[in-house]
């Protein structure tokens, strides 16, 4: 019976062959049977829900028609429901599984086509004040596997998140975790296509595909110690999104990248360094990098293998030398320039380029501070831990060049931002943790006496920027509280207060406990 029921779940991502490739829009569970597969157990083409399913008669209720009405007519006008969708794609998810132009076109032709559970969750992260609305839909869309319902879980996590309720947003997001692999969207031959398949198709299926990568990168993101991985990497074998102009014109790009460490970088390793790959792309295997770093951020993870960081065959060299071999292979216009920044800007893509740059500075600075303890050690008390001269002088050094690094690109967008302008909670944790690390410094100048100079102005550039946009994510608040809270002890001189211990960066971000709870 499960077997059977997995199988009508998939129906929904299935070719019709026999109708030259018309892509099935039928609930998970309902059938229409001018639509037929000619094998039940083929995978194809991958589509989505085109709209609210009709129920079937004996489940059609009352209650449920009400909420929906009910739920309906607290909704702002169309126009407005649009321009929280365009704010939603213009300041928090400008690369992502959404057309932009068939959801827009939707919305405007016939929003009450479009599920209300998937709107609520694109206004609660884009607008921050409909979450209490779209839990009404949550135990409808539970149990009903669909990529309007998968998007819609994976808004409603992101906004949680975003209000500090790491419960509630880790819960949605295994759901919608859960339902992808239902509908495998983790593997390549769910997007099969036919020669002659249609734009349409070709859009969605890109749109499934990214999908897919937009919750796998979301997890990576939002990792912290110990966190486990949703999908095996043996398990992959879907390759990463096409470039924006492909997706919007509904072409089939000439070539795809592939993630590494995924089944599809072992069969074709090539493939992870694609020249061509698009900034999404880049941008999935940056936050894969960084979920390897923050699922690992504590010494002991990192020298689990018995060899101490100085070793070459240590978890943290091999770590450091993965991350160098991957900013090697970037492509030149996703890497940090002020130009870059500017072209990328016109092309509105240039949330997630700054994206790309922050994250791997900040992977390059938190599997460096990890060992801020054994730099401290060394350097100021001149204690020996049997690690070869200079070798945590130099690892000090490349931390707080990696902090500088990460800063440069946060004050540049801050200073030309426009107003109203949206940026994730990544950048104000990418904040804290530099404050942090600032402070660290201003207190111990001899860790890195090159940058010292630095250390307050960044110090004070982080928490009036953190004080500025503490509203905005709620989240921050609670770095900046932990921050405050540390430079007011090194400014009254309690030597005995820890400034920065290793594994509070990662446990700020992806650890946010009950914080935010009061607000649901």
């Amino acid at each position: 019976m499960e077997n059977q029921r997995n199988q009508e779940q998939l129906s929904e991502f299935r070719v019709d062959k026999s109708q030259k490739a018309a892509l099935q829009v039928t609930r998970a569970g309902y059938t229409d049977d001018s639509q037929t597969t000619d094998d039940p157990t083929s995978l194809s083409s991958v589509t989505i829900n085109s709209g609210i399913p009709s129920p079937s008669p004996s489940t059609l209720a009352v209650p449920l028609l009400s909420v929906y009405k009910a739920t309906r007519d607290v909704l702002p006008p169309v126009r407005e429901v649009i321009e929280g969708c365009r704010v939603f794609w213009t300041s928090c998810f400008q690369v992502g599984f959404f057309s932009k132009r068939l959801f827009l076109e939707r919305l405007s032709q016939d929003m009450e086509g479009i599920p209300l559970f998937l709107v609520l969750g694109v206004l609660s992260v884009s607008c921050r004040f409909t979450p209490c609305l779209i839990k009404r839909l949550v135990l409808d869309a539970l149990y009903d596997p669909s990529l309007d319902n998968i998007q819609g879980f994976f808004m409603l996590a992101l906004a949680q998140w975003g209000d500090g309720d790491k419960t509630r947003s880790s819960i949605h997001m295994g759901i919608a975790l859960r339902m992808a692999g239902i509908l495998r969207l983790h593997r390549e031959e769910t997007y099969d296509l036919p020669p002659d398949a249609t734009t349409d198709e070709i859009v969605r299926s890109e749109m499934a595909r990214r999908t897919f990568w937009v919750l796998e990168t979301q997890d990576n993101l939002h990792s912290s110690h110990a966190s486990p991985a949703p999908f095996g990497p043996d398990d992959i074998t879907a390759l990463l999104p096409c470039g924006e102009s492909d997706f919007s014109f509904g072409r089939i790009p000439v070539a795809r990248a592939a993630m590494p460490g995924t089944k599809a970088a072992q069969q074709r390793p090539e493939l992870t360094a694609l020249p061509s790959r698009s900034l999404f792309a880049t941008l999935l295997q940056a936050h894969s990098l960084w979920g390897t770093v923050a699922r690992k951020a504590r010494p002991a993870d990192f020298c689990s293998d018995g060899h101490p960081p100085w070793d070459e065959r240590s978890n943290f060299a091999a770590m450091c030398r993965t991350l160098q071999e991957w900013e090697r292979g970037i492509p030149e216009n996703h890497l940090w320039s002020v130009w870059n920044m500017r072209g990328h800007s016109a092309e509105q893509v240039h949330l997630a380029y700054l994206s790309i740059v922050i994250v791997t500075r900040l992977t390059n600075v938190v599997i460096r501070r990890i060992y801020l303890e054994d730099m401290i050690t060394t350097i100021t008390k001149g204690l020996s831990d049997g690690a070869p001269p200079e070798f945590w002088v130099t690892v000090a050094d490349e931390l707080f060049e990696n902090v500088q690094g990460l800063l440069e690109p946060i004050n540049f967008f801050m200073s030309n931002r426009a107003e109203n302008e949206g940026f994730s909670a990544m950048l104000l944790f990418s904040l804290y943790v530099s404050g942090t690390l600032s402070l660290q410094l201003l207190k111990t100048p001899s860790l890195c006496p090159r940058l010292a100079s630095t250390a307050q102005g960044n110090l004070t550039r982080a928490l009036e920027m953190l004080v500025e946009w503490q509203n905005t994510w709620p989240l921050a608040s609670r770095w900046l509280v932990l921050l405050r809270k540390a430079a007011a002890s090194v400014h009254h001189g309690n030597p005995r207060t820890e400034v920065a211990k290793s594994g509070d960066a990662e446990r700020g971000c992806g650890d946010n406990r009950e914080e935010g709870r009061e607000k649901q």
